[in-house]
């Protein structure tokens, strides 16, 4: 929607989604967005602390780039109306969340960020785009190395650019905080048009997912909720170090669950829980109210992978871009600092847009054509409910050669189908053929890297090891390539 927003003047922006406009995971993000604006706070130390939750993997260049921009953003958003929390000085109200050296987290109502950026967007875009909503996005449409539209379950429409913001992959394992919508429609589209995609063996669980009744399941309770005193405590009475990372906090949960335990987040601490979180709290169930000791567990939150892009979204195929999930940029290496996903977003929204805007000559129309009704063809995939279980098992929080190589053999039936890249009969089929070839591709990066790293976790190689903290696996066009950022100086204040 930034992008929308700051091209809508010069181009005729047409908005596709494959359900209603607000179902996405910018939208269900809660916990706010990092932003170097307390007195004695910079850049510096924000990109510093950047860099070390994504265990040295992350590009030193794209991550200053973002964190420079942040407050930027945050005076944008504030002037397109988010009502941001505020302190009775007037000045933003700051939360400490995990691997942050200082409260720099700008938020809305507790943890509704995510609603509150979304509605202001879309209010100030509604207007002025070319909507198309619950419509599928099937093939991107190639033109040599070029990519010219896209083809639609309505039909195909045609435009000198396209921008993928489709999201994550979270709806391929069985415990996740993501939305539905979140298949990896938007990179295996681009990967069987011949883009590439690096990193996406770094999967970031997030450790407090809501372990509710069948209703409750998946809501994430915000890491805001621990720096403000929220506790983690085992079902033997063992507490937890709560503001590590978010990596080395799932670790310890799932080790703790593989023993027997449960655990809890200790909410009794925090004074007026119900007034400074008030969405959470309605989203607990009524026996969890009265306690405020919800059962947690780590679920699947963030791709820190994806298509590959540079400083401007732009992919490796021309004309077109890619920003937010879907992307990567580079700036969480191999494990997100929580609260920096919605600022990636909105900083290379705007970075794609500036490109797009000193390239492209604006237009005022795409050209649209009905889509020929798809042939039968057969189709041999999975159950969802399958790949999650199996994806949770052997491709989760831990992972080892064996399991790995399980999960290898496994998907070897469905490739052909996952590969395909024609006209789809139905969506859900689609989706699946979608997560089964990321899937694959993320269990096969897994395998390569034979080491332990951020949301990477070998249990047969549990270290990392230095040659290969900057070592990208990336894949394009059914091969995979091992290439290596430049050396990364130690980011210290």
């Amino acid at each position: 929607m930034m992008s929308a927003y700051l091209l809508r003047k010069s181009f005729h922006v047409i908005m596709i989604t494959k359900s209603d406009v607000f179902a996405s995971n910018s939208f269900l993000a809660q916990g706010g967005i990092a932003a170097p604006i307390a007195e004695g706070d910079d850049w510096q130390a924000h990109t510093a602390d950047t860099w070390k939750a994504g265990a040295a993997h992350g590009d030193e260049t794209s991550i200053e780039m973002m964190t420079k921009h942040a407050v930027n953003m945050i005076e944008l958003l504030d002037d397109l109306g988010v009502p941001f929390d505020r302190e009775e000085s007037g000045g933003y109200s700051l939360g400490l969340e995990g691997a942050h050296g200082t409260r720099r987290i700008v938020h809305v109502n507790g943890a509704e960020t995510g609603k509150a950026v979304m509605r202001a967007l879309w209010k100030a875009i509604k207007d002025e785009i070319t909507l198309l909503d619950r419509t599928c996005v099937y093939r991107f449409i190639k033109n040599k190395d070029e990519i010219i539209g896209v083809e639609t379950d309505q039909g195909s429409l045609f435009a000198p650019v396209t921008i993928v913001a489709t999201g994550g992959c979270g709806q391929m394992y069985s415990v996740t905080s993501n939305g539905k919508e979140a298949t990896g429609d938007g990179i295996a589209l681009a990967y069987r048009s011949g883009a590439a995609i690096s990193d996406v063996e770094f999967i970031q669980f997030h450790p407090t997912v809501y372990a509710g009744n069948e209703k409750e399941k998946g809501l994430l309770i915000s890491e805001a909720v621990r720096g403000e005193g929220g506790q983690l405590i085992t079902s033997a009475g063992e507490r937890l170090q709560s503001l590590k990372s978010r990596d080395v906090v799932s670790r310890e949960i799932f080790r703790q669950e593989r023993e027997g335990h449960t655990v809890h987040l200790d909410l009794t601490g925090i004074s007026d829980f119900e007034r400074k979180f008030p969405a959470l709290y309605k989203g607990l169930n009524k026996s969890d109210r009265r306690t405020l000791k919800p059962r947690v567990t780590p679920g699947a939150h963030f791709l820190n992978g994806g298509i590959s892009v540079d400083a401007w979204g732009q992919t490796s195929l021309s004309r077109l871009y890619a920003v937010g999930e879907v992307a990567c940029t580079g700036v969480h290496g191999a494990n997100r600092l929580a609260s920096n996903s919605l600022l990636e977003g909105l900083v290379f929204a705007h970075q794609a847009a500036t490109h797009i805007q000193q390239t492209f000559q604006p237009l005022t129309a795409g050209l649209f054509v009905e889509r020929d009704k798809a042939e039968p063809r057969s189709f041999k995939l999975p159950t969802r409910e399958d790949l999650q279980k199996k994806m949770m098992r052997y491709v989760g929080i831990e992972r080892h050669a064996r399991s790995l190589w399980y999960m290898n053999n496994w998907f070897q039936p469905f490739l052909d189908t996952a590969h395909y890249n024609g006209p789809w009969p139905e969506r859900d089929m689609f989706e699946q053929a979608n997560m089964i070839l990321l899937a694959s591709l993320i269990t096969r990066s897994a395998a390569i890297r034979t080491e332990s790293r951020g949301g990477h976790f070998r249990a047969d190689y549990p270290n990392s090891q230095d040659k290969f903290q900057q070592l990208i696996i990336e894949w394009q066009n059914g091969a995979h390539m091992k290439r290596q950022r430049p050396t990364i100086k130690e980011l210290s204040r």
